[in-house]
């Protein structure tokens, strides 16, 4: 049975089809003021296919893959403007590779590896520029350690500890900068 619930004044609060008193199907849900709050598909009574949540203002807040009512897929979240900010996968609920973190103008700010819904592993840290600039290592949910690389100084020369990686993110070089000069003892790979 197709049904539409309403707020106390009469605007619609949610639409969708009701099998044996349970959704089923299609359903949407809106906000006081009309505007849609969110959108998706159960299948057997249960979240399935992809969910899209809204701001008040309109605008897309988070899109989720579930499956048999369980994360399951990615999950995107976005700003107010409706700017991509983060980017995961889950499995059964449980939140697993790498999350992706994006800057507000759009380009990759930081990776951080999951395991069993927890961070774990090595991440990364991008400048503007697309150079790594920090290094995070994750245990079963905690930061072990933090290390920052590939710094630039305030004339834009190379300086301190960098590291160098291919396109398939194997390490080439690793080595001292000063004031833009190699100094010290440099590893190649």
């Amino acid at each position: 049975v197709w049904t539409t619930f309403t707020f106390e004044h009469g605007e619609k609060a949610s639409e969708g089809c009701l099998v044996d008193g349970k959704p089923e199907g299609e359903w949407k849900t809106f906000y006081e003021n009309g505007i849609l709050k969110s959108k998706g598909s159960r299948k057997v009574f249960e979240l399935d296919g992809l969910w899209e949540f809204y701001y008040e203002n309109g605008t897309i807040q988070r899109r989720v893959e579930f499956e048999k009512g369980q994360k399951n897929g990615k999950k995107w979240s976005y700003d107010e403007n409706g700017t991509l900010l983060t980017e995961s996968a889950f499995k059964n609920n449980i939140q697993v590779e790498n999350q992706r973190v994006y800057d507000p103008a759009g380009w990759l700010k930081k990776r951080i590896p999951f395991a069993a819904g927890k961070p774990h592993g090595w991440g990364r840290e991008w400048a503007s520029d697309g150079r790594v600039i920090a290094l995070f290592e994750y245990d079963q949910g905690r930061l072990r350690s933090t290390q920052r690389i590939n710094a630039l100084d305030d004339q834009n020369r190379k300086t301190g500890l960098w590291m160098e990686w291919n396109s398939m993110e194997r390490k080439t070089e690793e080595g001292p900068w000063r004031a833009g000069k190699r100094h010290g003892v440099f590893k190649f790979y």
